[in-house]
This record gives C-alpha cells, sequence and structure tokens, in this order.
C-alpha cells in the first residue's frame, strides 16, 4: 500500500500549509518543499498530520470552522437521526425536508 503524501494529508486535515507549518513548528519554506514534492518530511511529521486528520473525524478536531466541515441535505428526516449523527462530526445541514 502507497504511503500518503504531505499533500494530501494536508488537505484531508483541513489546514492550509501556513497553518501546518505553524502547528509542525517548521518554516513556511519547508512545509512548500513538503507540499510540492521536493523533499519529504520526517516520520513523526507525517505521524502528527495523521493525528490531526484522525481527530477531525473523530469530531475532536483541533481546528474549529464555523461554518462546518461540509454542508448536507437531510431529506426524510424522520426524527432527525442523521443530521444528529452529521451535526456531530462537524456538518452543517443546509436543508431538511419530511
Amino acid at each position: 500500500m502507497a504511503e500518503l503524501d504531505f499533500s494530501t494529508l494536508r488537505q484531508a486535515a483541513g489546514y492550509t500549509i501556513k497553518e501546518l507549518a505553524e502547528i509542525l513548528e517548521i518554516s513556511v519554506s519547508t512545509a512548500y518543499r513538503y507540499q510540492s514534492g521536493e523533499s519529504k518530511p520526517r516520520a513523526a511529521e507525517i505521524q502528527a498530520i495523521k493525528g490531526l486528520t484522525l481527530a477531525k473525524h473523530k469530531g475532536r478536531s483541533l481546528r474549529t470552522k464555523k461554518d462546518g466541515w461540509f454542508t448536507f441535505v437531510d431529506l426524510f428526516a424522520g426524527i432527525g437521526g442523521l443530521r444528529r449523527g452529521f451535526d456531530a462530526i462537524g456538518g452543517k445541514c443546509v436543508f431538511t425536508s419530511e
């Protein structure tokens, strides 16, 4: 199985290059070199980004986004079970219909 690259992990974690450079305590120019593939991040840096991604997907993100991580519509809403699950992981419902 191929290892995920810095760019893919960064995008999955939902951070800009500058934000991730600050979190990893590396220079922005180093982060750009990682992003372009010019140089490779250390294993500890990859693990840190994976941890941020995992935290995001478990609803415990260190980064907050006012409008939610993603938007969704709740069709045939019923008692709202699907909506509650999506809300818990950072989604924002933009439309509800019975």
